[in-house]
Protein backbone atom coordinates (compact mmCIF):
# COMPACT_ATOMS: atom_id res chain seq x y z
CA UNK A 1 0.00 0.00 0.00
CA UNK A 2 2.35 2.48 0.65
CA UNK A 3 4.45 1.97 -2.75
CA UNK A 4 1.27 2.61 -4.33
CA UNK A 5 0.77 6.23 -2.48
CA UNK A 6 4.55 7.12 -3.36
CA UNK A 7 3.56 6.62 -6.96
CA UNK A 8 0.71 8.33 -6.92
CA UNK A 9 2.83 11.32 -5.04
CA UNK A 10 5.05 11.14 -7.63
CA UNK A 11 2.10 11.28 -10.60
CA UNK A 12 0.85 13.78 -8.90
CA UNK A 13 4.00 15.96 -8.70
CA UNK A 14 4.23 14.93 -12.37
CA UNK A 15 0.99 16.44 -13.84
CA UNK A 16 1.19 19.36 -11.53
CA UNK A 17 4.00 20.25 -13.77
CA UNK A 18 2.34 20.02 -16.87
CA UNK A 19 1.83 22.80 -19.32
CA UNK A 20 0.09 24.04 -22.46
CA UNK A 21 2.90 23.76 -24.92
CA UNK A 22 5.32 21.63 -23.01
CA UNK A 23 7.68 19.88 -25.55
CA UNK A 24 7.95 15.93 -25.61
CA UNK A 25 11.83 16.71 -24.55
CA UNK A 26 10.43 18.83 -21.40
CA UNK A 27 7.35 16.01 -20.01
CA UNK A 28 10.46 13.27 -20.84
CA UNK A 29 12.45 15.74 -18.42
CA UNK A 30 10.27 16.20 -15.63
CA UNK A 31 9.16 12.54 -15.73
CA UNK A 32 13.22 11.39 -15.30
CA UNK A 33 13.25 13.93 -12.46
CA UNK A 34 10.54 12.39 -10.68
CA UNK A 35 12.26 8.65 -11.49
CA UNK A 36 8.94 7.45 -13.35
CA UNK A 37 9.42 6.12 -17.08
CA UNK A 38 10.40 7.54 -19.65
CA UNK A 39 7.57 8.47 -21.98
CA UNK A 40 6.76 6.26 -24.54
CA UNK A 41 5.06 6.73 -27.97
CA UNK A 42 1.50 4.56 -28.25
CA UNK A 43 0.80 2.44 -31.34
CA UNK A 44 -1.68 4.76 -32.33
CA UNK A 45 -3.22 8.10 -31.50
CA UNK A 46 -6.47 7.52 -29.93
CA UNK A 47 -8.78 9.69 -28.29
CA UNK A 48 -8.78 7.98 -24.83
CA UNK A 49 -5.05 7.55 -25.01
CA UNK A 50 -3.63 9.70 -26.72
CA UNK A 51 -0.08 9.81 -28.34
CA UNK A 52 2.38 8.89 -25.79
CA UNK A 53 2.49 7.33 -21.90
CA UNK A 54 4.29 7.37 -18.60
CA UNK A 55 4.21 4.74 -16.14
CA UNK A 56 4.77 3.91 -12.40
CA UNK A 57 3.80 0.56 -10.73
CA UNK A 58 -0.15 -0.21 -11.32
CA UNK A 59 -0.61 3.94 -12.54
CA UNK A 60 -0.65 5.67 -16.26
CA UNK A 61 -0.89 9.03 -17.72
CA UNK A 62 -1.47 9.05 -21.24
CA UNK A 63 -0.60 12.54 -22.97
CA UNK A 64 -1.46 13.83 -26.40
CA UNK A 65 0.41 15.92 -28.64
CA UNK A 66 -0.18 18.13 -31.57
CA UNK A 67 2.92 19.19 -33.74
CA UNK A 68 5.49 18.72 -30.40
CA UNK A 69 3.12 20.74 -28.02
CA UNK A 70 1.37 19.20 -25.37
CA UNK A 71 -2.12 19.12 -25.20
CA UNK A 72 -3.60 17.07 -22.45
CA UNK A 73 -3.53 14.22 -20.54
CA UNK A 74 -4.62 11.62 -18.53
CA UNK A 75 -4.24 9.50 -15.79
CA UNK A 76 -5.46 5.62 -15.30
CA UNK A 77 -5.04 3.26 -12.40
CA UNK A 78 -4.98 -0.59 -13.58
CA UNK A 79 -7.99 -2.55 -11.41
CA UNK A 80 -7.54 -5.74 -10.94
CA UNK A 81 -6.24 -8.09 -13.77
CA UNK A 82 -7.82 -6.85 -16.36
CA UNK A 83 -9.19 -3.40 -16.24
CA UNK A 84 -8.32 -0.37 -16.39
CA UNK A 85 -9.60 2.88 -14.10
CA UNK A 86 -9.61 5.66 -16.75
CA UNK A 87 -10.01 9.40 -15.30
CA UNK A 88 -11.03 12.86 -16.67
CA UNK A 89 -9.20 14.20 -19.65
CA UNK A 90 -7.52 17.28 -18.54
CA UNK A 91 -6.40 20.06 -20.73
CA UNK A 92 -3.53 22.10 -20.20
CA UNK A 93 -3.65 24.86 -22.64
CA UNK A 94 -7.57 25.92 -21.10
CA UNK A 95 -9.13 25.37 -17.84
CA UNK A 96 -11.44 22.18 -17.97
CA UNK A 97 -11.72 18.30 -18.04
CA UNK A 98 -13.96 16.10 -20.90
CA UNK A 99 -15.14 12.60 -20.61
CA UNK A 100 -14.92 10.73 -23.43
CA UNK A 101 -18.24 9.10 -24.89
CA UNK A 102 -17.52 5.73 -26.64
CA UNK A 103 -21.04 4.89 -28.62
CA UNK A 104 -21.96 1.54 -30.25
CA UNK A 105 -24.64 0.90 -31.86
CA UNK A 106 -26.51 -1.78 -34.55
CA UNK A 107 -25.57 -1.51 -38.23
CA UNK A 108 -29.10 0.14 -39.03
CA UNK A 109 -27.27 3.31 -37.34
CA UNK A 110 -24.57 3.94 -39.32
CA UNK A 111 -23.85 7.20 -40.97
CA UNK A 112 -25.91 8.86 -37.90
CA UNK A 113 -25.39 11.88 -37.13
CA UNK A 114 -24.92 12.53 -33.76
CA UNK A 115 -25.60 15.76 -31.98
CA UNK A 116 -24.50 17.30 -27.93
CA UNK A 117 -27.10 19.96 -27.06
CA UNK A 118 -28.14 20.41 -30.61
CA UNK A 119 -24.99 20.47 -32.12
CA UNK A 120 -23.41 18.43 -34.49
CA UNK A 121 -20.04 16.34 -32.78
CA UNK A 122 -19.70 12.97 -35.18
CA UNK A 123 -21.24 10.82 -37.52
CA UNK A 124 -21.53 6.95 -36.15
CA UNK A 125 -19.04 5.13 -38.20
CA UNK A 126 -19.67 1.45 -39.81
CA UNK A 127 -17.58 -0.69 -38.71
CA UNK A 128 -18.13 -4.38 -39.31
CA UNK A 129 -21.43 -5.20 -38.24
CA UNK A 130 -21.16 -2.17 -35.37
CA UNK A 131 -21.38 1.78 -35.84
CA UNK A 132 -18.82 3.22 -33.61
CA UNK A 133 -18.02 6.53 -32.66
CA UNK A 134 -15.41 8.42 -29.72
CA UNK A 135 -15.71 11.76 -29.65
CA UNK A 136 -15.07 13.97 -26.23
CA UNK A 137 -17.83 15.97 -24.35
CA UNK A 138 -17.03 18.79 -21.50
CA UNK A 139 -18.34 18.31 -18.15
CA UNK A 140 -22.13 19.25 -17.06
CA UNK A 141 -25.70 17.93 -18.31
CA UNK A 142 -26.30 17.53 -21.68
CA UNK A 143 -28.77 15.78 -24.50
CA UNK A 144 -26.75 13.16 -26.57
CA UNK A 145 -29.38 12.71 -30.08
CA UNK A 146 -28.23 10.01 -32.68
CA UNK A 147 -30.14 10.66 -35.80
CA UNK A 148 -30.71 8.63 -39.34
CA UNK A 149 -33.46 8.75 -41.87
CA UNK A 150 -35.74 5.98 -41.16
CA UNK A 151 -34.81 5.34 -37.84
CA UNK A 152 -36.55 6.56 -34.69
CA UNK A 153 -34.08 9.09 -32.81
CA UNK A 154 -32.29 7.97 -30.17
CA UNK A 155 -31.62 10.46 -26.78
CA UNK A 156 -30.02 10.20 -23.76
CA UNK A 157 -29.42 12.14 -21.14
CA UNK A 158 -25.52 12.50 -20.21
CA UNK A 159 -24.96 13.69 -16.37
CA UNK A 160 -20.85 13.57 -16.29
CA UNK A 161 -20.93 16.17 -13.74
CA UNK A 162 -19.13 15.24 -10.51
CA UNK A 163 -17.79 12.05 -11.90
CA UNK A 164 -14.18 11.06 -11.60
CA UNK A 165 -14.16 8.26 -14.36
CA UNK A 166 -13.29 9.71 -17.70
CA UNK A 167 -15.12 7.02 -19.65
CA UNK A 168 -18.94 6.57 -21.10
CA UNK A 169 -20.46 3.63 -22.79
CA UNK A 170 -23.25 4.27 -24.14
CA UNK A 171 -25.01 1.36 -26.55
CA UNK A 172 -27.78 1.77 -28.77
CA UNK A 173 -29.76 -0.85 -29.76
Amino acid sequence: MLLSCVNSSKLDEFTRQLRCGMTLEQVGAAAASLDISTVHPMPRRSILYGTHEVGLGRSRVWLDFEANELKWYRRGTQAGWTGMRVGLKQTVCSPGAFVSLIINAGQKWSEADVRLDGAAIGVLAPTGPIAFLEVDVPMGHHRLTVSRPGVPPFSYDLKNEGRADGVIRIDIP
